[in-house]
């Protein structure tokens, strides 16, 4: 559409494509990002956080992030970590954390593949409503590349391995944080594992995949897009109506 006074675009490259493919006016057209909850801009205490969700204080974490319910794309994805769970447990000195949202016949699968495999590091949680903090202390973090996880993590400088197959914009998604540096991109379930060891088995990688992610993120796109709105209804930003 052609009539809309602003269009609020994720990156660079969804800006692009509006201006040079759907027609926009350039100056309609901002990169805000994709807004986020308030505490993926906030620091937290590390011990305090593995106290909280019962994990290993001497161990690197990874975290999967499996918890949506949706079909397609996030339930192969689902798949692919339980048939990647004996690779991924057996990385030496990790914890696997996987949020399992409210699937609760899917944590019940992996628990007894782990109780099968006979492996004691692989941990699952339900509902997470605090997810900042699980992400503070977590090393690597498991995603299909939705655009809100995909803020999520760049926020909280999260390296992260990523599953496909993607289109669309989850494909923009993805190519966006791997050609940053701040993920590796895996399309099957032998890549998940064998890019996850590759991350969290270098410091130094993960450092620089951390520092990737901070330098692309923009944890304050909430207030960018409301300034903007309102600025352009003529409300002066943080006074009341």
């Amino acid at each position: 559409r052609t009539d809309v006074s602003l269009y609020c675009a994720a990156d660079d490259r969804s800006a692009d494509e509006l201006v040079s493919n759907r027609g926009q006016r350039e100056d309609t057209v901002a990169v805000t990002g994709i807004p986020v909850r308030a505490q993926f801009t906030l620091e937290y205490d590390l011990a305090a956080a593995r106290e909280h969700f019962d994990l290993p204080h001497v161990k690197r974490l990874i975290l999967a992030l499996a918890g949506s319910t949706l079909p397609g794309p996030y339930s192969q994805f689902k798949d692919a970590l339980a048939v990647s769970l004996p690779a991924l447990a057996s990385i030496p000195d990790t914890a696997v954390v996987v949020v399992t949202g409210r699937d609760d016949e899917f944590a019940e699968d992996l628990k007894s593949r782990s109780a099968a495999f006979g492996v004691g590091n692989v941990h699952t949680l339900g509902f997470v409503e605090h997810m900042a903090p699980l992400m503070a202390v977590a090393d690597v973090a498991l995603a299909i590349p939705g655009g809100v996880v995909c803020a999520e993590c760049a926020a909280m400088g999260l390296p992260v391995v990523l599953m496909g197959p993607a289109t669309g914009h989850e494909r923009i998604n993805a190519d966006v944080l791997v050609e940053a540096g701040a993920a590796l991109f895996a399309r099957d379930p032998r890549t998940i594992a064998e890019y996850t060891r590759k991350a969290i088995s270098s410091t130094s990688r993960l450092k620089r995949m951390s520092e990737a992610a901070t330098t692309i993120s923009r944890p304050f796109a909430a207030t960018d897009v409301a300034e903007r709105v309102l600025t352009l209804v003529g409300v002066p930003f943080g006074e009341p109506e």
